[in-house]
């Protein structure tokens, strides 16, 4: 089963959003089986708005998606209850988060009450990662330390800048920190994404494409084509996810 753990839906402020229908063309097309939705944020910045078009495509096509509820730790406790809302549908098992978009430290105050919500949940948190001061790796391995019961997901191979330093943080914290997931989605590296797959994060490594932000395609036949062992590119396409879908 191929599972893709980070589709971006709904209308979104920055005018980059598709349908669904063109999605599910694409799955289609993929051999995708099932995908995990995470909410844009709308022109309104009021992420509920978010949750709930997700929501409404879940009840449309409950045997082809998860749904991640997006948080916006600025306005947590207001909104709390409509978070509340979203969970009692179990098709949503993740807390979404996206730092650069809501301009946030990801290891920040204000944040923790996300993080602690998704511990109450029993959920895992996808957090938007690579960009600095808001959501560097460091940080990341920051927010795992303080929350050692939370399992981080990750995205953009744990980092947007593909220079050598932090690449080798990337390898480092994903060794050393066991909560935390690696996300494949912009993993251009063919031997870096391989290592974490066979070897520094073996088992916690999840294929992502983050479409439409990155073309599917393209971020599937990554990992279908890895220099990974056949053992690895399995359990990145769908076993090592699976566990927070039961």
């Amino acid at each position: 089963m191929i599972i893709d753990a980070l589709v971006r839906m709904g209308p979104s402020f920055d005018g980059r959003e598709k349908s669904i229908e063109d999605y599910i063309a694409g799955m289609k097309r993929e051999g995708i089986d099932r995908a995990i939705l995470c909410p844009n944020k709308p022109a309104s910045y009021d992420v509920t708005e978010g949750n709930s078009f997700v929501a409404e495509i879940l009840k449309t096509y409950p045997d082809l998606f998860f749904g991640a509820v997006r948080i916006d730790p600025w306005r947590f406790a207001e909104q709390r209850s409509r978070y509340d809302a979203c969970f009692e549908n179990r098709a949503f098992r993740f807390v979404y988060l996206s730092p650069w978009e809501e301009t946030f430290r990801c290891n920040d105050e204000p944040a923790f009450p996300a993080y602690e919500y998704a511990i109450g949940k029993g959920v895992p948190v996808i957090i938007e990662t690579g960009q600095p001061y808001v959501a560097h790796i460091t940080q990341i391995a920051d927010v795992s330390e303080r929350f050692p019961e939370l399992n981080i997901i990750t995205t953009n191979g744990g980092g947007i800048d593909l220079s050598g330093i932090l690449a080798k943080e990337v390898d480092m914290i994903l060794q050393t920190h066991e909560n935390i997931y690696d996300g494949t989605c912009a993993s251009v590296d063919g031997e870096k994404i391989a290592a974490h797959m066979d070897r520094i994060c073996k088992g916690r490594v999840v294929f992502q494409s983050n479409y439409p932000v990155y073309d599917l395609h393209t971020e599937l036949y990554r990992v279908q084509n890895s220099y990974a062992s056949e053992e690895g590119r399995m359990e990145t396409l769908g076993a090592a996810i699976q566990q927070f879908l039961k």
